[in-house]
């Protein structure tokens, strides 16, 4: 009789581990099927919007302008002159620059300098304004803007301004 009994438990506790063993794999099976569709439902947006992206491309492809290494200081010099002539015209002072070194990437080629302006609130956000052009494929890569603290009408942003090229060569070490 007690044999039976604990070939009863045995059989009990094998079907409860069996259990929480199916349990566990269902649980599995129903994650990666959710993010299976995920996955699906991201693609089909993508898909959807195919030829927004393919337009977008093209538009890139006609402004983005090609980058001759030959031409780097022209293009350098360019840089500092819109950033200097944006900031004359938005009344913000230039208190640095550094121009950076050209990067290569399977996207773009980039021309970058890192600038801190320093000016009114509404002369900030026009020169800002200004050095963004999507024509001229230029965006600010990073900002930090802060007021003065002797000066509330005033306030410094250090940024990045980065210009964009077709891609060049791959870089060699």
């Amino acid at each position: 009789m007690l044999l039976w009994i604990l070939v009863g438990m045995a059989a009990i506790g094998a079907v409860l581990i069996l259990g929480m063993e199916h349990n566990r794999k269902v649980k599995a099976l129903d994650s990666e099927y959710e993010d299976l569709e995920l996955l699906l439902a991201e693609s089909e947006s993508v898909l959807a919007d195919r030829d927004v992206w393919l337009e977008r491309g093209n538009w890139l492809a006609k402004v983005q302008p090609p980058f001759d290494p030959e031409q780097q200081k022209e293009i350098q010099t360019d840089l500092i002159d819109t950033v200097d002539k944006a900031a004359r015209e938005s009344s913000i002072e230039i208190r640095k620059r550094l121009l950076l070194p050209v990067t290569n990437t399977p996207d773009a080629t980039q021309i970058g300098i890192d600038v801190t302006g320093y000016g009114s609130l509404e002369g900030m956000l026009k020169w800002l304004y200004a050095l963004q052009s999507p024509d001229k494929v230029r965006a600010i890569e990073r900002i930090d803007m802060r007021p003065d603290p002797r000066d509330p009408e005033k306030v410094q942003a250090d940024l990045r301004l980065i210009r964009f090229y077709q891609p060049g060569p791959p870089e060699t070490n």
